[in-house]
Parts: structure tokens; C-alpha cells; sequence
């Protein structure tokens, strides 16, 4: 039976995911649906909306399945770690495969009606970009940095009075798994995790300067001034979250230092929150911002040209997840589902960052061996 700490625990990681899952489609942006270039007018076509509530109907399935199948599977293994970190990547590729599979479908719809056969197509250029008041500043980045400063200060004060054998590995409750001989990589482990995640979320706010918008040609000053503002918030999304993870993996390191302790339901509810605080972060901005920031608010009198669409590149995008396009210079690129960026993996540069990326990820996995 679970109890009641992990049950919340996992409420709390669960629901934000379900309902994320779920709100995924509002949130692309108004010329998109499922990754298919289509002006917004069709999108209220029956079978369009047809597609978005099989959409949803197969992922409450999928995802109820492979959550009670991680269930089972804890139960077996007897671990809250298989169910916790097993849920969340059953439920990354259950998503990715529901909305290839909504994808082609709504490809085939859009090949079949020819919906946007008559429409004007226009690429529009932002050259306000090279301006970056709009910008948040990276020297924000010092609030982090600080934390991160002060847990290494406290690593290596506290290090001659750590005891011979230091924990490696906790469950959510606190309870030691695995212990490791004293050591750099055994008293330093969650500083070094600490310099990676400000590394990542500094990186991620390079990308969101440096990626190609997107202007909504049937009203580009609109667009212009949404992308302004969905730049902004997304930064300070994630320097908010660089900000919280640091601050989490200090709490973890002063709890080895033994300068704090710590109750089993502490453990379940910081470890929960450092899952639930991001999730719930990205919703937030996601519903009132929207991928191409469709979702924000902008009082203007621009008119709106229906008869114009933004550059039908559905030919370079494989399964809508994919973007191969060697005309285009651009490395970094909105994603066309959900949120966030990917690469253009006709890039020579782009695919040298990605195997960069993927070194990095082999390294820490590694390095957590």
C-alpha cells in the first residue's frame, strides 16, 4: 500500500503532467494544429476537431496504463524510483507517439481538403530582434550563482569533519541505498550537479535569444510585440527554476554535510517539489504565453489579413518532431508541438551542439554510476 508522503508526492508530479499532457494542443500556435501548417479558420473543421479528442482520448488511456504499469513495476522492483523516474519518461514517449500519430492524420486531412491551397504565403523578418531591452539580462544569472557559491563554500568547510563513509544514493524518503567511501566525487557530487544545471539553464537562455521566431505575417507588428513579451517570460521562467533546482540540490548537500536533518516527509515533499515547482512553472507560462507567443495579450489596432500565411514548411519537418531544411541558416528554431526549441538538423554547427548535448548527458549518467 502507499503511503500517504509518497501519494502526494506523486499526486503532485502526476497531475501537472496529466494536465499538461492534455493542454498541449492549445498551447502551439495559431497556424499550426498538431504540427501541420493551417491557418486558424480550419482549425474549428469537424475533423480536426475530431483528431484533437482521439488525441486526448488515446493519451488518458496511454497514460493511464504505463502509470499503473510503473506501479506494478515498484511493487515488483520495490523501489518509489522505478515508479517515479520510470512514469515520467513512459510518459515523454507516450506523448511523442500519440502526436506523431495525430500528426500524419491531420497531414492526410490537410492533403485531402487542399485548405490551404489559395492562401498567400510570406516570411516576415523581426530586425527589432537585434535590440535586447526586451531581454532579460544574464546578469540575473547571479542569483543562482550565488547559492551555488555558498554550497561550495560549505562543502569544503565541512569536508575534514565528514565521516569515512558519505551516502551515494537516497530513496524519496531520506533512507541511505548506497554509501561511497569519502571523496571529492562522493562530498562534491551535488555542487558539481549544481554547476551543470546553472550551465543547462544558462544555455537554454542563450537559445531563447538566439532561436528563430516566427512573425505571424497576417499581422506582424501583433506578433512582433507577443514574441517580446513571451521572450521575457520564458526567461524569467527559467531563471526562477535555476534559481529553485540550486537551491534544492543545497538543501540535499547540507543535509550530507549533516548541518540540517531533515523528516521522512520532508524528504517526500522537498524531492516532490523539485519535480512539481518546474511542472507547474511551465504550465503556467505555457497557458498565458503559448508556443510563437499566441497566447499573450496585446491591445492594438493592426488589421488582420486572413488571405496571408507564414511559409508552408511542413515538407522539412519529419513526423513534426524533426526540422531538415539546408536552406535555412537558423540553428536553433521553435518547436512545432508543445513547448519549447529544437535544432535544424540540417545544420552542420546544429548537429555538432546536439552531440555535444547528448556527451553531456552520457557524462553525468556516467558520472552517477
Amino acid at each position: 500500500m502507499i503511503q500517504s508522503p509518497i501519494l502526494i508526492q506523486l499526486m503532485i508530479v502526476v497531475i501537472p503532467l496529466y494536465v499538461l499532457g492534455m493542454l498541449l494542443p492549445e498551447f502551439t500556435r495559431s497556424t499550426l494544429f498538431f504540427g501541420v501548417t493551417l491557418p486558424h479558420e480550419i482549425h474549428r473543421q469537424p475533423e480536426l476537431l475530431q483528431e484533437k479528442k482521439q488525441y486526448r482520448f488515446r493519451f488518458t488511456l496511454l497514460f493511464t496504463l504505463g502509470w499503473l504499469l510503473m506501479m506494478a513495476a515498484s511493487r515488483v522492483t520495490d523501489s518509489f524510483d522505478v515508479l517515479y523516474g520510470g512514469g515520467v519518461i513512459i510518459t515523454i514517449f507516450m506523448l511523442s507517439g500519440n502526436y506523431v500519430v495525430t500528426h500524419n492524420r491531420v497531414k492526410a486531412l490537410k492533403a485531402q481538403h487542399q485548405w490551404t491551397k489559395n492562401l498567400k504565403q510570406r516570411v516576415v523578418v523581426d530586425t527589432s530582434q537585434e535590440n535586447r531591452s526586451h531581454y532579460l539580462s544574464y546578469a540575473w544569472f547571479v542569483l543562482p550563482g550565488v547559492v551555488t557559491l555558498i554550497t561550495w563554500l560549505m562543502s569544503v568547510s565541512a569536508y575534514p569533519q565528514l565521516p569515512a563513509l558519505l551516502p551515494r544514493q537516497t530513496d524519496f524518503g531520506g533512507q541511505v541505498t548506497q554509501w561511497a567511501v569519502k571523496g571529492f566525487g562522493s562530498a562534491f557530487a551535488l555542487p558539481m550537479t549544481q554547476l551543470g544545471m546553472l550551465a543547462l539553464f544558462f544555455f537554454i537562455m542563450v537559445v531563447i535569444r538566439k532561436a528563430r521566431k516566427v512573425i505571424d505575417p497576417s499581422r506582424p507588428e501583433v506578433s512582433v510585440r507577443q514574441h517580446q513579451a513571451a521572450n521575457r517570460r520564458w526567461s524569467l521562467y527559467i531563471l526562477g527554476t535555476a534559481t529553485w533546482m540550486v537551491v534544492y540540490f543545497a538543501i540535499l548537500q547540507a543535509q550530507l554535510l549533516q548541518l540540517i536533518t531533515m523528516s521522512v516527509t520532508a524528504h517526500y515533499v522537498v524531492h516532490g517539489l523539485s519535480f512539481a515547482v518546474p511542472l507547474l512553472g511551465i504550465f503556467v507560462v505555457a497557458w498565458f504565453t503559448g508556443q510563437s507567443a499566441g497566447r499573450v495579450k496585446v491591445e492594438t489596432s493592426e488589421n488582420t489579413d486572413a488571405s496571408l500565411l507564414p511559409v508552408d514548411d511542413d515538407q522539412y519537418w519529419k513526423w513534426g518532431l524533426f526540422y531538415y531544411n539546408p536552406s535555412d541558416p537558423a540553428i536553433w528554431i521553435e518547436k512545432r508541438f508543445g513547448i519549447g526549441w529544437t535544432l535544424n538538423f540540417a545544420n552542420p554547427l546544429a548537429v555538432g551542439v546536439f552531440a555535444v548535448l547528448l556527451l553531456v548527458i552520457a557524462a553525468g549518467i556516467l558520472f552517477d554510476l
